[in-house]
């Protein structure tokens, strides 16, 4: 189906226009040392207004992660909606690959759109593991940080005492990316609250198609996060030559083991 029609590819024009009715317009802003980062911000920003971004998890894509708040955000607050470093049209050339890596970009990024102070984050999943890196950071900048689904607190003894129990990273990656219909079906009745009674096997395959056609290797780096931290992540991601920039990383990663709000005073 998605050859010809993809109902996930029209998703992301309709998610499009979401952003661009809720105030934001998509930039592509140089870093100066090889590194371009992809970001939301506001079509025009208002100084009476506390500055807010939101960090995306693994997923299909930015949009994907905000479209169901930004509009209401955006009411409130100057938003801003990255993409981390390989993932969308973001990249860079440099070795780096660590969360605290991403959240200097982040910075940056927000000091090329003139945003020095005052600043609100949400990190999402994987965003989590970067939010909690910039206010390690840059705790004179970052006001606040909201941390939802992401293992920030757990050690390597949490797995040792069973608390994620898989027989393999083979097995927990099947099932975080899911490459057939009735494994993307497992993950949504695991993770969802209420998922859906009965989903056509078409609209699936074009969603794995669209949003998780990448390596099963990619699983087993998000698995090495979840499980071990970003220690274990960064030394994955620089053990294996990988170009990121070439896939579309895909991990809808919705198991909520930590939900914390820090506030810096």
């Amino acid at each position: 189906m998605s050859r010809c029609f993809s109902f996930a590819s029209l998703r992301d024009r309709c998610l499009e226009s979401t952003f661009k009715k809720s105030g934001l317009r998509l930039t592509t802003t140089g870093l100066g040392d090889d590194t371009v980062m992809q970001c939301w911000v506001p079509k025009l920003r208002q100084d009476s207004k506390p500055n807010l971004l939101l960090i995306h998890g693994f997923g299909p894509n930015a949009m994907w992660h905000w479209a169901d708040i930004v509009a209401r955000m955006t009411r409130h607050f100057n938003v801003y909606v990255p993409y981390l470093v390989f993932f969308g049209e973001s990249y860079t050339t440099r070795p780096a690959r660590s969360e605290g890596f991403q959240a200097q970009c982040l910075m940056r990024l927000m000091e090329a759109h003139s945003v020095t102070s005052s600043l609100s984050v949400v990190g999402l999943s994987y965003g989590g593991f970067v939010a909690y890196s910039m206010v390690a950071q840059f705790p004179a900048v970052v006001e606040k940080v909201v941390i939802v689904s992401a293992a920030v607190c757990m050690e390597e003894r949490d797995i040792v005492e069973g608390r994620f129990n898989v027989p393999s990273l083979e097995v927990a990656a099947e099932l975080l990316l899911p490459q057939t219909p009735e494994k993307l079906k497992e993950l949504m009745n695991m993770t969802l609250t209420k998922p859906p009674k009965f989903v056509p096997n078409c609209f699936l395959y074009d969603f794995i198609q669209v949003s998780y056609a990448c390596s099963v290797f990619l699983g087993s780096i998000t698995l090495f996060l979840f499980c071990f931290g970003s220690k274990s992540f960064s030394y994955v991601l620089n053990k294996f030559e990988f170009d990121l920039s070439d896939y579309e990383l895909g991990i809808w990663f919705k198991m909520s083991i930590f939900v914390g709000v820090l506030e810096i005073t």
